[in-house]
């Protein structure tokens, strides 16, 4: 196996060349929800293909092999079907198996989804595009591996990847170099393989050969990048445009004044939290402060102390939306102004905590102010409660740079949420249960699954989706979702990762979905504590939105759907007092449920048989000399014509054996050409002391090869004798 690696690192480090320029390539592509993901079913079948070329495998078995196992890859980039290799660091229980088999279950669904869009001759949604693309580069790179190191015909290898590539170049418009570079690294893998060839046939024969063979081969390679480099050159020392290039380079243009460079700095800490209008707009990165908030709750405790209790996280925020339109959503307009004024001091209700915050904004507002849910009195400075049009709570608005207002914020636990029920106001039902017509299909069966995994309270469900979608990655670099997509829909089986106005929308629409109100709302997290001021630093970065879900008895209760940002605790109480109703789930929803989890057995059991049969087939690479392969061919062709019913039992001399089965092949001359060619190289190696030339074992299998007509011919012939 060291040998191997001596002898065999050029040849892989060609491949990795010839594949390099279309990777480039594909990484410019707008139609792929994620190019990256596409092309790891580039590099991963690469080195899939290495290993196949050391296993027992033939042709057709490694070719049925590589498609099953380039199908998984291809699911797990389009799809992220399996979660990051991080989490399985944890211990694998019931609800990672739950968990999973809600991954395959989607991905089941989008896969039907993909065939009725291809079917309209509609496809919105980019991720189909990703899994073909992961799928045929993967099939490219085992096919380029498998003709290069088994077969070592460099022109068959090649072929497929220079007319993806050319089709890539001329489609997108990119720059020729990318051909240039892959034509170079093609000729010195084509350069390679022959050499490795004739050094083969000749120490089969016995003659010397060139040591020195990677030294040459890597000298050829170098001589070749040297010559592109020097024809890329020349029009930079032989025009104009070129030496005008030259001195750019040099002379690069002035940096920007130091004014300019502090006008981003100054836009960025204004007063603009999300806006959800237009979802794909990703949240400000800025770190300058906009709020100070001091609160009348406990300080955290300091650094030091180590794992001590921590004070509820909270929100402040400043707008709530009620309609969703397919690409964004609408805000919920305010009550009209009522002339009975609020009562001074509030009644606490039960349930809920008071919870004073004084406010200092560093920027002047637009008119929405920032509290936590829900304000109920403005108790200093310039601002005012707004009732919403639907009662169901109040902003605050106003011009104040500094104020301070009194929330009655919910304190409950997860028995109180869960027997909370579902017997929801009219109005409620009304407003927060709005879905639009256009909503995919697949985005509703996504729901119906993750209710289906729980018990039919509505705070399990809730539990249920905000787990599976705080598996989504957060990133910033996700982009926005084309005009005519449905941006939930986008983001659950397109990108499969985004930011907080994604993650919000989603859980927003999925529990809507199954009839649970929910809504989304925007402001800022609550920040960092400075000790100092003894008070919470809210940046502009922290600018954020969140689901609100909708409990009887208790109103409207937060969410957190997006990773990386803390989801509010409900504690399970040590004991329950009172005792679960659960309106029994109908029938569908048990069917549904048994249904997904056959999808991940038969993803679990595919899976189990493409290892099983890995492992049984991995063994050292075969012996590939011309006498050893004349021996398998020889052996092939008995066990072929023995199954097309020539009896050949096995005492029989090659000689013997030819004259038995000629007489059966006289309807196929071109069987029993390559029966007798297959017979002379076995003799040959069988009873000579110099090995039959590899020119001659080539050709004797090409002739079986070709043969493979009259060979069909003859199994079925059996078996229509068999049959009658």
């Amino acid at each position: 196996m060291k040998a191997a690696l001596r002898e065999r690192w050029l040849l892989w480090l060609l491949l990795v060349g010839v594949c390099l320029p279309l990777s480039l390539s594909l990484g410019d592509t707008p139609g792929l929800s994620s190019p990256p993901a596409a092309l790891s079913g580039l590099w991963i079948g690469l080195l899939v293909g290495v290993l196949l070329t050391y296993t027992r495998f033939s042709g057709w078995g490694a070719t049925a092999y590589s498609l099953t196992l380039g199908f998984a890859a291809a699911a797990q980039a389009a799809g992220r079907v399996l979660p990051p290799f991080s989490a399985w660091v944890l211990p694998l229980g019931m609800d990672r198996l739950t968990w999973l088999n809600l991954r395959v279950t989607a991905f089941a669904v989008r896969l039907v989804g993909w065939w009725a869009d291809l079917r309209a001759e509609s496809v919105p949604d980019r991720g189909l595009w990703t899994f073909l693309a992961a799928w045929g580069l993967w099939c490219l790179a085992v096919w380029l591996t498998w003709w290069v190191l088994r077969r070592q015909n460099a022109y068959a290898a090649l072929l497929p990847l220079g007319l993806v590539l050319i089709f890539q170049i001329v489609r997108q418009g990119q720059s020729p170099n990318l051909l240039w570079a892959f034509g170079l690294a093609a000729l010195a893998l084509i350069a390679h393989c022959a050499f490795l060839r004739q050094a083969d046939d000749w120490q089969q024969r016995g003659l010397d050969t060139l040591s020195e063979f990677t030294d040459w081969t890597l000298g050829a390679a170098a001589a070749l990048v040297l010559l592109a480099g020097l024809a890329r050159l020349t029009p930079l020392v032989a025009t104009p445009q070129g030496w005008d290039q030259i001195r750019d380079f040099f002379n690069p243009p002035p940096a920007p004044s130091a004014a300019w460079q502090s006008l981003p700095a100054q836009a960025a800490q204004a007063l603009t939290p999300i806006r959800l209008e237009a979802i794909g707009q990703p949240p400000p990165q800025d770190e300058g402060v906009v709020l100070w908030v001091r609160l009348s709750d406990p300080p955290p405790p300091p650094p030091a102390a180590g794992t001590a209790a921590q004070p509820p996280r909270r929100y402040w925020r400043s707008a709530v939306y009620d309609t969703y339109t397919g690409q964004g959503w609408l805000p919920l307009a305010d009550a009209p102004s009522s002339a009975a004024p609020s009562p001074a001091t509030p009644a606490l209700p039960p349930d809920r905590t008071a919870l004073t915050q004084e406010v200092e904004l560093a920027v002047p507002s637009s008119g929405d102010l920032f509290a936590a849910n829900d304000p109920v009195q403005v108790l200093s400075g310039a601002a005012a409660l707004q009732p919403l049009a639907d009662g169901s709570g109040q902003l605050l608005r106003g011009s104040a740079r500094q104020y301070t207002v009194l929330s009655h914020t919910l304190q409950l636990d997860a028995t109180q949420l869960r027997f909370a029920g579902n017997r929801y106001p009219p109005e409620i039902q009304a407003r927060y249960l709005q879905l639009p017509p256009s909503l995919p299909r697949r985005v509703v069966n996504l729901a119906s699954q993750l209710a289906a995994q729980d018990p039919p309270f509505p705070y399990d469900r809730v539990l249920r989706v905000q787990t599976y979608l705080r598996a989504f990655p957060y990133t910033l670099d996700t982009p926005p979702p084309a005009p005519t997509q449905d941006a939930v829909d986008y983001y659950l089986f397109d990108a499969r990762a985004g930011f907080c106005s994604y993650a919000a929308s989603a859980m927003a629409v999925l529990l809507r979905a199954e009839g649970i109100p929910a809504r989304v709302v925007s402001g800022y997290a609550m920040g960092q504590y400075d000790f100092e001021r003894g008070a919470y630093r809210v940046p502009a970065s922290a600018a954020h939105a969140w689901v609100e879900v909708y409990f009887p008895g208790y109103g409207w209760v937060e969410f957190e759907p997006t990773a990386g940002f803390p989801a509010p605790v409900y504690p399970e109480p040590p004991s329950a007092n009172r005792q679960p109703s659960p309106t029994p789930r109908p029938q569908s929803a048990a069917q549904t449920q048994r249904g997904a989890w056959g999808w991940l057995l038969g993803f679990v059991l595919l899976g189990a048989a493409a290892v099983f049969a890995a492992l049984r087939r991995w063994r050292t690479p075969p012996d590939r000399s011309p006498a050893a392969q004349a021996a398998r061919l020889y052996a092939a062709l008995r066990r072929e014509l023995s199954v097309a019913g020539v009896d050949l039992p096995p005492h029989l001399t090659p000689w013997e054996t030819l004259r038995r089965a000629e007489p059966h092949l006289q309807s196929y001359p071109r069987l029993a050409a390559a029966l007798r060619l297959a017979v002379q190289v076995y003799i040959h190696a069988a009873y000579r002391r110099t090995p039959p030339s590899a020119a001659a074992v080539r050709a004797a299998r090409r002739a079986w090869g070709m043969a493979w007509a009259q060979r069909l011919r003859l199994r079925l012939r059996r078996w229509r004798k068999r049959a009658a």
